[in-house]
């Protein structure tokens, strides 16, 4: 057991960090090019700080378990929304604007009510089975990609405004400091390469763990799993 608690450690510690030097590199990357504060925070630091969902749940659907792959993600999303919007709520107030009013959380509670609905097609409908296959990955890539295309539009259009009004302004602005740019990609090749490494210790040592105290790999996932990959949010 103790072999076991060491890999998923390991494996966590692994995530973190590749997380942590991904979205950083990427962030550097990004602001060269010239993309926008608000994209970055959105697509590069959202995305990024997301990866150790996607690695946990691509190495336990590759592993022949949906257990975790569909466990992680609902635990993550409990974690987040309780643990972690509960945990800075308690440090610092946390306003909601009208965009969040308008788009963020509607949307936040459609894509839920849509996993319930996709993930109990046979329960709830009597269709189908409670699964999901290739055309239900397909619908919420869609529903991403298109969420992702409003904001980036929105954003932009923010950033215009923005830029119109501040001009005289942007020599007082502090501006991150960034890596050199060969600095950076190192660090986005890095970071990927021990989001890969540290997802499949993770998952391993989950699965091992699971088995050895005789806990489902769903608990496992809701719990140890989700709670750990929630941890660059």
């Amino acid at each position: 057991m103790l072999v076991s608690i060491l890999i998923l450690t390991a494996g966590l510690a692994l995530i973190i960090l590749g997380a942590d030097i991904l979205v950083e590199g990427a962030s550097t990357v990004a602001r060269r090019a010239g993309i926008s504060e608000f994209v970055i925070g959105l697509a590069i630091v959202g995305i990024g700080t997301s990866m150790p969902e996607f690695v946990v749940s691509l190495s336990g659907a590759l592993a022949g378990s949906g257990d975790i792959a569909l466990g992680n993600v609902i635990g993550s999303n409990i974690f987040n929304t309780l643990l972690i919007l509960g945990a800075t709520a308690l440090i610092y107030p946390i306003g909601t604007t009208p965009e969040n009013r308008r788009r963020d959380i509607p949307m936040n509670i459609l894509v839920t009510v849509l996993l319930l609905v996709l993930g109990l097609k046979q329960t709830l409908f009597g269709i189908g089975k409670d699964e999901m296959h290739v055309a239900e990955g397909l619908l919420l890539l869609a529903l991403f990609m298109i969420y992702m295309y409003f904001c980036f539009k929105k954003g932009n259009k923010n950033v215009d405004n923005d830029n119109i009004s501040v001009t005289s302004q942007k020599e007082t602005e502090i501006q991150p400091k960034d890596n050199p740019l060969w600095a950076a990609i190192l660090m986005i090749l890095g970071g990927i390469a021990a989001l890969a490494g540290g997802g499949r210790m993770f998952v391993d040592g989950a699965m091992q763990l699971a088995r050895m105290i005789g806990v489902s790999d769903k608990f496992i996932a809701i719990t140890i799993l989700a709670g750990g990959t929630s941890l660059p949010e």
